[in-house]
């Protein structure tokens, strides 16, 4: 440990960002070197396509808009023709940005302005570029509380990472979500250290930002404002406006991109059509509420609202109550799409209370350890396109031996918790993985879909990512114990040795 503290930690952390970029440039490089098409080895949902159909129409300043979406979906490879030669084609695809994604889509652009084409490696390497930064917010944080070893060894760790090393290539928005929670940890992580007004509003500002790109981690927010109010100073009226500063910084960094949403296509996202297609899915011996798809889940919420509307007392009164002028107009269902989330109430979490406790439980259970994470990603190296192939992947041979690295990420990652408990500051970085992992349980996919009673697919781990980022800080603070407890306890050498 003790040659270390002469080198150069400044060449030694540029020396790491550098490596971090190459690992994940290797995906975007191997495209461009063999000339294979982006759709054979990447994940390519409709997600996908539609930021690609609207990074062209924004690069080509026509604003948002899906009529570029044929030529995305049957042409596309690596790059396309100057952007003038690009005809639209118009088409009947609804589009809202109901889950973020239009951070993701002004960054793309950007990169297709610049080079006046359709370019997917360019706009890879792009976002292998900032999430590399990762590294350097992670230096700056464990800085704060530990050596310079430990604070490049977590550098070091983040850049071999294979979560980030992983999602980073993907034209999907996670790739943008480990450096923007980075960025707000390591704010509120020196607000609670300074208490310094300017530091909470920019880590509002970052947790607004990382909405932008994936709004279903939206419970971060309420988590740090509570963190704010019950970890602040002496003062309540000082935690109150700390936490509005929350707040505001939020709005703040959300705001812009939410102005560029065209107001036909700014619909707020149905929260009751996202817990018919996660919560209501029950265990197989459960025969009823299962939905994947926003259509059924919709179809079958309006259907109960109609069926309770005027003949049930309990969901009278919740409609009721969120007609009262109290109640923010966003929360009000005035339209058939809100009033699924009241039907949502009246039927799951009223109706049946211990399957909807049980399901929350199990859930938070399953998710807490965002366990198995590598493990699932394994399966899309030895599967390309492995979203469409993931039936009973957990029985592979490949799962079953990256699982057991998953365990031992998760116990060091827990080891380290443990160290740090007396840091409170360091602890706030909780607030996101508590915020990211009730955000799922409650708004995001099921565990696993069923289909004709069958288990058919594991929760997608791109899900848990601002979850999992937070593990190689942890996980440095504990091999950094770890070797602290090794020099100390080293026998001291005897005068012979020595000599």
């Amino acid at each position: 440990m003790k040659f270390l503290s002469h080198l150069n930690v400044k060449g030694i952390l540029f020396t790491v960002i550098l490596v971090a970029v190459a690992l994940r440039c290797l995906m975007p490089a191997y495209l461009v070197i063999h000339q294979k098409p982006y759709r054979k080895y990447m994940i390519s949902s409709s997600a996908t396509w539609d930021m690609l159909a609207m990074s062209v129409a924004v690069a080509k300043g026509e604003g948002f808009h899906l009529e570029y979406l044929p030529y995305v979906q049957k042409e596309l490879k690596l790059y396309s023709p100057p952007l003038n030669k690009l005809q639209r084609q118009p088409n009947d695809r609804p589009f809202y940005f109901d889950k973020g994604g239009v951070g993701q889509v002004i960054v793309s652009s950007a990169v297709f302005f610049a080079l006046n084409q359709v370019n997917v490696p360019a706009v890879q390497f792009v976002q292998g570029v900032i999430d590399s930064l990762g590294c350097l917010l992670i230096f700056l944080i464990l800085r704060i509380f530990s050596s310079r070893v430990v604070s490049l060894l977590g550098a070091a760790l983040y850049a071999v990472w294979p979560a980030s090393i992983f999602y980073s290539y993907h034209l999907m928005s996670e790739a943008y979500v480990p450096v923007t929670l980075l960025a707000a940890g390591l704010f509120f992580i020196k607000a609670v250290q300074n208490w310094r007004w300017q530091d909470i509003l920019f880590g509002g500002v970052f947790v607004g930002l990382s909405f932008s790109f994936r709004l279903d981690n939206i419970l971060v927010l309420p988590f740090y404002m509570a963190f704010m109010l019950l970890v602040g100073p002496e003062r309540w009226k000082v935690r109150i406006c700390n936490a509005g500063l929350v707040f505001l910084g939020c709005v703040l960094g959300l705001l812009p991109f939410s102005q560029m949403i065209p107001q036909d296509a700014n619909k707020p996202s149905n929260v009751g059509v996202a817990l018919y297609n996660s919560l209501a899915e029950y265990p197989a011996n459960y025969k009823g509420l299962r939905f994947f798809h926003d259509k059924s889940a919709t179809e079958h919420g309006i259907q109960k609202a109609q069926e309770y509307m005027g003949n049930d007392a309990v969901f009278d009164s919740l409609y009721a109550l969120s007609q009262n002028p109290m109640v923010p107009g966003f929360f009000r269902p005035m339209k058939d799409s809100h009033l699924v989330t009241l039907a949502y109430i009246r039927e799951v979490i009223w109706g049946k209370p211990v399957l909807f406790i049980s399901r929350v439980i199990s859930r938070t259970i399953a998710y807490f350890p965002a366990n198995p994470f590598v493990g699932c990603i394994a399966y899309f190296w030895e599967s390309p396109r492995g979203t469409s192939t993931m039936r009973n992947y957990r029985f592979s041979e490949t799962f079953q031996l990256f699982k057991y690295f998953d365990f031992i990420l998760f116990f060091s990652f827990c080891g380290g918790v443990w160290c740090s408990r007396k840091k409170t500051a360091l602890l706030s970085l909780f607030c996101i993985y508590l915020g990211v992992l009730l955000s799922h349980v409650l708004l995001g996919g099921g565990e696993v879909l069923f289909r004709n009673d069958q288990e058919y697919i594991y929760l997608d781990p791109r899900y848990m990512l601002g979850m999992v980022t937070l593990w190689p800080i942890f996980i440095a603070t504990f091999l950094g114990k770890i070797l602290e407890v090794l020099r100390v306890n080293k026998p001291a050498l005897s005068e012979y040795e020595a000599q």
